[in-house]
């Protein structure tokens, strides 16, 4: 009898457990039902969050027009993980959000008052894709209109308060270089700057959504657990660590004992320099034209759940004449939505660099089937088209395209003066890179160079300073001549695999630019390698062509491919045969021939334009 009594309590025990703890819900379970806004009155819906009366957060909905200018918060924030859901209740249904969501209205709540608030995984009916069009629209003003955007990084973890008194400290001694460089080099700062690399690190920087809502909004606050911020003190504390980048690279990079690599792979300097506030820049306030391409270049690494949004969520920060040739439409293919962007680029600019930014190195697969010349914005890209990341090229000097579409915009056809033909190619710099990868590409490079043709009756010198040029693109400082530019290239590298590896045997000629010359040190390396070779180096390869020419072009190359100029298009590019036309595989710098030169010689009957069918 005891048996079978314990037994029972046993099972009610272990029901009663099991019921405490369902499963989490999925967010669209609720019986909560949307009424329909009215686009004519400009509707939207907000959200009113109830006062604390318990851990239960309840609130209200209800429907105002935007002329209005009814008071409210906009919530900046990352949606976090789908699958880790929390309850609320709305209008007295339970409703299922993210716990992210779910901590910043606990975080926004008032004890007294009600708190109004926009939010746009409840004020948009996520479920209804003609809404979603509509609001979509209407979000730059959202934000515009907002009395304040709340910015909420999450909730408070890895010291998160001490990051933002660290931000504050910065931006308190913001006049002071001196204090400046004491706050970065001093050893009881350390962990503070661990807890501002973990801030930086947080999802929240890499939301592609987020662009818009922080430089749409006025008023804007940053809010981490407990702790807030202006926006305005962040951005300058920002700015600061981004001017001292070489003051951190000695502080923490050379430093032992302390983690120099982010929990994203990146080192502590870039974090600090690079990331956080950094990373939502307004490319407005630069005073250049700020258009499709540079926008969709410069976010590229964002992250968003629906590749539509990569355009979607940018509308607004594009100038009105822009984003108005473009409707939202969630129901279109995707592979339209990315060729609408080329199409309308080719005919406003009359250019054709937006084909560069097709970017197919590392090789992707190609889910939403884009021709190969339509830049797939779905894949998040660290590269960038070396006509965009280096200003001053002018392969085809100032010709207008002349690119037609066939095949229902499939294929793009495009008049082009044939350079030459890729018959030698080195191994390519895969992202991210690290110094030691950096300095054997250089090695290996420097090998395919004594396979160009002429090499050995050749000036030596001459060659070696166009394989410098070419390893940067062609962006030497100012103060150096090419004689200058070699010397430094070749002893910095040589340096640095002299230290890295000592047992490699580096030839003669490369061994005489270290002798007689006071060695770097680790810091100056660094910082001479990142600022004039990972970014020209990063996902390309050393390539020869069948009559000399030196080149870097994008990873993906291969012998057999040719080189050629388009019309109307700032650098060369790479073509692949393919039965009866050719696949893009990326742009590429040809030395020598940056500035028109395939122009001068095709006017002087050396080189020929000619169509090439691109699929």
């Amino acid at each position: 009898m005891r048996c079978t009594l314990l037994w029972l309590w046993l099972l009610v025990v272990g029901t009663w457990h099991r019921s405490s703890s369902p499963a989490p819900r999925r967010l669209g379970d609720t019986t909560f039902r949307y009424q329909d806004l009215d686009p004519r009155r400009k509707e939207i819906r907000l959200l009113r969050i109830l006062p604390e009366i318990t851990s239960i957060i309840r609130c209200e909905l209800f429907p105002v027009s935007l002329d209005n200018r009814c008071p409210y918060i906009a919530i900046s924030y990352a949606w976090g993980d789908t699958d880790d859901t929390r309850i609320i209740i709305l209008d007295g249904h339970e409703f299922v959000v993210t716990e992210s969501l779910m901590l910043a209205f606990q975080r926004l709540r008032s004890k007294s008052a009600p708190v109004i608030v926009w939010a746009d995984a409840i004020c948009i009916n996520q479920g209804n894709i003609e809404e979603r069009n509509q609001q979509v629209q209407t979000m730059t003003r959202i934000y515009q209109q907002a009395i304040e955007v709340a910015i909420w990084l999450g909730p408070e973890a890895d010291n998160s308060n001490m990051a933002l008194e660290l931000l504050f400290e910065l931006y308190r001694h913001k006049s002071s270089k001196t204090n400046i460089l004491a706050i970065i080099q001093s050893p009881n700062r350390r962990d503070s700057f661990t807890a501002l690399v973990a801030l930086f690190d947080r999802e929240y920087w890499g939301r592609l959504w987020v662009v818009q809502e922080v430089l749409n909004g006025n008023n804007k606050t940053v809010y981490c657990g407990s702790s807030s911020l202006p926006w305005n003190i962040c951005v300058t504390a920002s700015d600061i660590l981004r001017r001292h980048y070489a003051d951190l690279l000695l502080a923490f990079l050379y430093t032992k004992g302390v983690a120099a690599i982010s929990a994203s792979g990146r080192t502590y300097p870039g974090q600090l320099s690079c990331g956080g506030p950094s990373v939502l820049h307004d490319l407005r306030e630069d005073g250049a034209s700020c258009g499709w391409l540079d926008v969709l270049l410069y976010h590229q690494e964002k992250n968003c759940a629906e590749p539509r949004d990569r355009l979607y969520g940018l509308y607004g920060i594009l100038p009105e004449h822009e984003w108005s040739q473009f409707s939202v439409d969630y129901n279109k293919p995707v592979r339209e939505v990315y060729i609408d962007v080329v199409d309308y680029l080719l005919t406003t600019t009359r250019r054709l660099d937006v084909i560069c930014a097709s970017i197919n190195f590392p090789v992707h697969q190609n889910t939403h089937g884009m021709p190969s010349w339509c830049p797939d914005w779905s894949q998040r890209r660290r590269i960038l088209p070396i006509g965009y990341r280096f200003s001053g090229f002018s392969a085809s000097g100032a010709l207008e395209p002349k690119a037609t579409f066939s095949g229902k915009r499939r294929i793009l056809n495009v008049a082009a003066i044939f350079l030459d033909t890729i018959t030698s190619c080195g191994i390519p710099l895969n992202p991210p890179i690290c110094k030691g990868a950096l300095l054997m590409a250089f090695f290996e490079w420097r090998e395919k160079l004594k396979e160009v043709q002429g090499f050995n009756q050749a000036d030596h010198e001459a060659f070696h300073e166009a394989f410098c040029r070419t390893l940067s693109c062609g962006q030497l400082p100012d103060e150096y001549t090419p004689k200058d530019w070699l010397e430094w290239t070749y002893r910095t590298f040589a340096l640095g695999l002299l230290g890295r590896y000592p047992h490699l045997k580096l030839d003669p000629h490369l061994m005489s630019y270290v002798q007689n010359f006071v060695s770097l040190s680790l810091g100056q390396q660094k910082q001479t390698l990142t600022e004039n070779f990972t970014n020209a180096m990063t996902g390309r390869c050393f390539a020869t062509t069948r009559n000399g020419l030196l080149c870097l072009g994008s990873g993906a190359l291969q012998v057999e491919d040719i080189v050629c100029v388009p019309l109307g298009c700032s650098t060369p590019i790479i073509l692949r045969r393919r039965g009866d036309g050719f696949t893009f595989i990326g742009d590429i710098y040809v030395d020598g021939y940056m500035g028109g030169k395939a122009i001068d010689d095709c006017n002087n009957g050396w080189l020929k334009v000619e169509t090439f069918a691109i699929h």
